[in-house]
């Protein structure tokens, strides 16, 4: 009988990410058939400076690069690593306890005493899941204190506790909520789902680090993480391979951020410089492309967490390369696809199989379409959900809804595609012979999803239907040159692609893969991260020439691209790449502003002028601007008062 294809794509990443799973004895670091977690401190000293070593300079070149200043996560590099170095020696049983403390230290470093409201505030949550209480009165009492929260993310005083509240508690709340938000919105829910199902209880240990997790201290958007994942995987391979993995992990996502911003800076251009086909292609391929960002930071803190023994899965794995949109639901934000598969798309399916009074394809094929359609709507919703904890605005925007409506109905499509050609899954498969016919389809078939995902990702940032239509009516303005020259670019990736396959075909591995071999993925970070350092400091890279060198340099400083900065400036350009979506906001940047905290232009500080500069100072005025004062004089210059008529014996430029 042919398997569920939602089911089947859980499996083949089970395929492609399983690793070798040891018994309790080696979680608990008390022996393993091929080395302990605790043994590795004393025995295998060497590999722990290896990955030490590497570690220092993937931490170097990220700092070098000044990467995701805004997050803070620069800030505590140094404790990260001297915690690494100090955890990776303590006997077992005190690992979890000092990662635990060292999570907190990283909490008060960033967010000080806003880090006790935080903490207070997630023991009472924790404690409604354990409260000895029937489960109806514990949700109850859960839903109460969620609503309490969320309205004073929404600035309202519940239950009348504002009043009472100690003015000087507000600035700290308005901090607290977001990073609350971030920590508990929907770690809480996996949290409940799992103890509900846990056969072996939790210790304490285990239930306050999931939580306070390190890493989440610096980026607000984290990944989903699995509760369950979380527990399983702690030390469940050898130390030495599972920081390794961290290590890589981390420099693979520092490079995702600098390619990133090569991109940002330089390549996909702003809503004002579309011009032609190469416009619309820059900016409908270069917004999917900035999805480098995300992927960038997930692999960072998923790597961070790795370093303290916790052997995740992979968040992102080659999510350019889905050959489906059943292939990209498993391949991008993998935990995200995990967590609604769990606590949506399973208790949906069942429930509906068990209710229908039909068997065979014919049952299963109405279960998968209304579960598929209940986790696309829900993933709407906890999209917007999330981005209210964050950002504090619960967005419903018509270009969301049918992005994610166009996205669910394709993943049904090929859901029921696979159900009625009866395809399964099977563990041990072996890949067909190589053939030219069957390296074109598999070749076409991922060239066309990454161009439809293109589009829907444009559109998806765009305002409105209007705006991307005209956007992408741009490309009339192009002839035919442009045209065949674009179908020959197109015809020359489907000849990398069937490349790519042949030469994998007779034993060509072009990639590291998920789980490389400890030496092979130390050689490949270390030189990668000297590389990066070399590039990173202007003495050295200056024999790749002024031009290039310049080039690097600028990917040195964290900024706003042109036309961002213009339009968070002035509001001069309409925005057809929103910032409504939290692909833009993962840095933190817009998440941690005080209240009050806007540009000149939307105080109404500046006004229009005609020349060059195009705006300029009001003049005589005096405001606190993001919590510092403004003053100009009677020029609109920010300095003292001068007369317009030069003295004698001054000389001005």
């Amino acid at each position: 009988m042919a398997r569920n294809p939602l089911v089947n794509a859980q499996l083949e990443t089970v395929q492609t990410e399983a690793l070798p799973r040891r018994g309790l004895a080696s979680t608990l670091g008390l022996g393993s058939p091929t080395g302990s977690a605790s043994a590795f401190a004393v025995g295998d000293l060497k590999r722990l400076v290896v990955v030490a070593v590497e570690l220092a300079l993937v931490l170097l070149a990220f700092r070098l690069f000044d990467l995701e200043a805004s997050s803070g996560f620069g800030d505590v590099v140094p404790l990260l690593f001297g915690g690494f170095l100090v955890h990776s020696v303590l006997p077992m049983r005190f690992r979890l306890p000092f990662f635990l403390a060292l999570s907190l230290a990283a909490f008060w470093m960033l967010f000080g005493a806003t880090s006790l409201i935080v903490v207070g505030a997630g023991l009472v949550l924790i404690g409604l899941v354990h409260l000895p209480a029937p489960l109806g009165v514990r949700l109850a009492l859960m839903a109460a204190v969620a609503g309490a929260l969320a309205m004073l993310r929404a600035g309202a005083a519940p239950f009348g506790i504002g009043a009472l509240a100690p003015l000087a508690l507000d600035p700290l709340l308005t901090l607290a909520l977001p990073v609350l938000g971030s920590i508990f919105m929907f770690r809480l829910a996996l949290y409940w789902y799992d103890v509900r199902h846990e056969r072996t209880p939790s210790t304490v240990w285990e239930r306050l680090s999931y939580f306070f997790l390190l890493p989440n201290a610096t980026f607000l958007f984290f990944p989903t993480l699995d509760y369950q994942t979380y527990r399983r995987s702690y030390y469940d391979a050898e130390a030495a391979e599972v920081y390794q993995k961290g290590v890589l992990w981390m420099f693979r996502g520092v490079t995702h951020l600098i390619l990133y911003r090569a991109l940002y800076y330089y390549v996909v251009p702003g809503p004002a410089e579309v011009e032609g086909l190469w416009g619309v292609v820059g900016i409908v391929v270069g917004t999917y492309l900035l999805y480098l960002r995300v992927s960038g930071i997930f692999h960072l803190l998923a790597g961070t967490l790795c370093l303290f023994g916790f052997n995740l899965p992979v968040t992102n794995h080659h999510y350019y390369l889905a050959s489906g949109f059943n292939d990209l639901w498993r391949r991008i934000n993998i935990y995200w696809k995990d967590m609604m598969m769990k606590l949506v798309y399973y208790p949906t399916f069942t429930w509906l199989n068990e209710r229908s009074k039909k068997d065979g394809k014919a049952g299963m094929a109405q279960s998968v379409v209304i579960a598929t359609v209940v986790v696309f709507v829900a993933t709407w919703a906890l999209h917007s959900y999330q981005w209210y904890w964050l950002l504090g605005a619960f967005p419903v925007k018509a270009t969301d809804a049918v992005f994610w409506a166009i996205f669910g109905g394709l993943v049904i499509y090929n859901s029921l595609l696979q159900l009625k050609k009866g395809r399964t899954t099977s563990l041990s498969r072996k890949a067909p012979a190589f053939s030219v016919r069957r390296a074109t389809v598999y070749a076409l078939k991922v060239l066309g999803t990454f161009l439809v995902l293109s589009l829907m990702w444009s559109f998806w940032y765009s305002p409105t239907a209007a705006a991307w239509l005209a956007m992408l009516g741009r490309a009339t303005s192009s002839g035919l040159a442009d045209w065949g020259l674009l179908a020959l670019g197109v015809l020359a990736l489907l000849g990398v692609g069937v490349g790519v396959q042949y030469l994998q075909s007779r034993g060509w591995n072009w990639a590291l893969g998920v789980n490389p071999p400890f030496w092979r993925s130390a050689a490949y970070t270390g030189l990668g991260a000297l590389l990066l350092l070399g590039l990173g400091v202007e003495t050295t890279r200056g024999v790749l020439g002024a031009e290039a060198s310049a080039f690097v340099g600028s990917l040195q400083v964290e900024r706003l691209a042109a036309h961002d900065a213009e339009r968070e400036d002035r509001g001069y350009y309409e925005d057809l790449l929103t910032t409504n979506n939290l692909t833009t906001q993962v840095g933190g940047v817009v998440t941690r502003r005080p209240p009050g905290w806007e540009s000149l232009s939307a105080a109404g500080l500046t006004r229009e002028v005609d020349g060059l500069l195009r705006f300029e100072l009001i003049p005589s005025i005096t405001r606190n601007v993001k919590l510092v004062p403004l003053v100009t004089n009677e020029w609109g210059m920010r300095d003292q008062s001068y007369t317009q008529a030069k003295p004698e014996g001054t000389f001005r430029i």
